[in-house]
């Protein structure tokens, strides 16, 4: 057995399940240390483990959206699919992914002020003003 394989066990074995699947990323078992995220809901700490391996990223990503699934966190699981879908994004320097909301917010185009020189700080200034009136069930 080897040394980094030891630490691994001894690791797992006292209960530490971050230090262990750092063991498993320096061992280069990638089928092994998915296995293992999963049994200990690790996906995060996977992620950066493999934050410049591509492939590897992609794959843990997709296992956390259906973790995050599985477990009714919709809008985080969401929030991972573009980039799971789009491919891996080029450098750590890149925009994230905008949300639906975002994106939304983005597109909408704002309107133009009124041009007839109304004021809008008080309806009664519009020329369109009415006074409203009682309902006719009121009597003054």
């Amino acid at each position: 057995m080897t040394p980094l394989r030891k630490q691994f066990t001894i690791d797992d074995h006292l209960g530490k399940p971050k230090q262990a699947l750092s063991h498993l990323y320096s061992l280069d078992v990638f089928e092994e240390l998915k296995q293992y995220m999963e049994k200990h809901n690790l996906h995060k700490e996977a992620l950066s483990l493999y934050q410049y391996q591509h492939d590897q990223q992609a794959s843990i990503m997709r296992l956390y959206a259906e973790y995050l699934n599985k477990n009714n966190r919709y809008g985080e699981a969401a929030i991972g699919k573009p980039s799971m879908t789009q491919g891996h994004r080029q450098s750590t320097n890149s925009p994230k992914p905008l949300t639906a909301c975002q994106n939304t917010a983005v597109q909408a185009k704002p309107t133009a002020p009124p041009t007839n020189g109304a004021s809008l700080s008080h309806p009664a200034s519009s020329p369109n003003y009415q006074k409203k009136t009682s309902p006719p069930w009121r009597s003054p």
